[in-house]
């Protein structure tokens, strides 16, 4: 074999300068969605630290890595950056950053594969999974499990304040003092902290220690502490209020969930120090030798399939790129004026007003309309509708923002004057002291649903095959004030429904 030359070297750096830039170019739009999401999610703020920490267990691994030859394997490197590929067109085409945060780590995946082979990526396996951690993809799975967390930290809470004497009644989340009656809110399940502390915990196990015994014990005391410190805050926010604190987070809310969960983290840290102390702390055995890439270099046919894996990483990259441009989506405009053809005034109905002040639908349409309508029994009912001319990431027809919405929605069947059924979602929404009683579905160019995930799905096959990407909501809302029956409210509103579909239809037809 002959030795690496200077002007190789020159080559595979400026190679790799190009995948680097290629790579961050696509993927810079997930990069400022994640920083969005640590900026701003206080159970995501360790995701800062996440990509140093993966650097940090890689230089562990530098030993393992100086064993491994390289290999680029150009198959199954393909297909991985080819599956990361189509992750992000979807992503994009949906409108859903997740997908484009997990198409980023694949893509990382498939480039470690691609280029130095299947050795490589199997001692990278524990840095690169621990990059997931950065994502936020358990929002869905914290939401599922918060209402037991809740019922959980609440009884523990309770439980632990009899011990001390403390009056104290459970009536499901909530903890009734003798001057104060205590709700474990969603925030307060500790579930959210949970990652964090995993986060932590990982690099806790690579810097202090080295059997696999003692990690799995510290594995178990950092889920153990996640659970049980959020019970120490809220029995700590109970006495405070109980001996006549004021404020209830203590004085500078100093018993905040996030300041709670530093106390967390410092006893984590002492576990681990201590179970160092006991286990002994000895290296793991690693035969000390250079691979050929330091002895000598790359035979002449490994080095052919390494440049050719260059050349399809930056390649398959550069596609997705190209297909996931907004740009080549162009926006469909109505073809009526805004929404000239829905009457302020059809049958025993007159819209009184434009725009409701109402916010149930918080959402950034390139169009909109508001209005409120009165019958002659002075019965109003709130109309909405938001046309998105192009859906694109933060400004979509299916939106976090109504997630609440979304929650309490049915799927419900709705037959018209001229004996036509549509399908739509009915809602009773409580926002701002108030409840409403809700009706609405989506138009996605010309195709009614009521479904949430049938909306993305059209949305994506509009976006792929047709490159366009517009919907409409369509919502009807009826304050349920004092005296105001749900029953009547629901029939006043399919009234003015019948009354307004065919219009509203035609507005969005073709």
């Amino acid at each position: 074999m002959e030795r690496n030359n200077p002007h190789r070297t020159i080559f595979i750096a400026l190679a790799g300068c190009c995948l680097c830039a290629v790579f961050i170019f696509v993927y810079w739009n997930v990069f400022l969605s994640l920083i969005n999401a640590w900026l701003n999610v206080p159970a995501y703020s360790h995701g800062f630290l996440v990509p140093i920490v993966s650097l940090y267990i890689i230089w562990v691994y530098r030993n393992r890595l100086s064993l491994s030859d390289i290999k680029p394997n150009l198959f199954i490197g393909t297909a991985v950056l080819l599956v990361s590929g189509s992750l992000l067109v979807l992503g994009e085409a949906s409108m859903i950053n997740v997908v484009q945060q997990v198409s980023m780590l694949v893509a990382i995946c498939g480039i470690v594969i691609l280029l130095l082979g299947s050795r490589f990526m199997r001692v990278w396996a524990v840095p690169l999974l621990y990059l997931v951690l950065m994502l936020p993809v358990l929002d869905g799975l914290f939401r599922k499990v918060q209402l037991p967390f809740q019922l959980l930290s609440a009884k523990m809470a309770v439980a632990i304040l009899q011990v001390f004497d403390i009056p104290v009644l459970l009536s499901g989340k909530y903890i009734e003092l003798p001057t104060l009656t205590l709700e474990v809110a969603r925030a307060c399940s500790g579930i959210q902290y949970m990652v964090s502390i995993v986060a932590l915990v990982i690099p806790l196990m690579f810097i202090f220690l080295k059997g696999s015994g003692s990690r799995i014990l510290l594995m178990f005391f950092a889920f153990l502490i996640g659970v049980s410190v959020n019970w120490l805050r809220i029995v700590l926010i109970a006495l405070w209020v109980y001996n006549g604190g004021e404020g209830l987070h203590g004085p500078g809310h100093i018993l905040q969930g996030l300041f709670v969960s530093v106390f967390g983290f410092f006893t984590l840290f002492m576990i681990a120090w201590i179970i160092a102390k006991i286990s002994g702390n000895q290296q793991d055995s690693i035969e000390e030798k250079r691979s050929k890439i330091i002895q000598g270099g790359l035979d002449k046919k490994v080095e052919k399939r390494m440049w050719l894996a260059w050349g399809m990483a930056i390649s398959i990259l550069v596609g997705a790129s190209q297909i996931v441009n907004p740009s080549s989506i162009a926006p469909v405009k109505l073809k009526q004026e805004e929404y000239s053809l829905i009457p302020e005034k059809i049958g025993t109905w007159q819209s009184i007003r434009e725009g409701t002040g109402e916010t149930i639908f918080n959402l950034d349409p390139d169009l909109y309309l508001e209005r409120t309508y009165l019958n002659r029994d002075n019965e109003n009912v709130n109309v909405y509708i938001g046309y998105f001319e192009r859906q694109e990431q933060g400004r979509e027809v299916v939106h976090s923002n109504l997630q609440s919405l979304y929650d309490n929605s049915q799927k419900i069947r709705i037959t018209l004057d001229s004996k036509q059924s549509i399908d739509v979602n009915k809602a009773i929404l409580k926002k701002e002291n108030k409840r409403y009683l809700v009706i609405y579905w989506y138009n996605i160019n010309g195709r009614l649903t009521e479904s949430n995930v049938a909306a993305k799905i059209i949305s994506v096959i509009d976006s792929l095959v047709f490159r366009r990407a517009n919907a409409a909501l369509i919502g009807f809302s009826v304050p349920l004030e004092s005296g105001v029956d749900e029953n009547k409210a629901y029939v006043i509103m399919v009234d003015l429904i019948e009354s307004l579909f065919p219009f509203i239809e035609s507005t969005f037809s073709s």
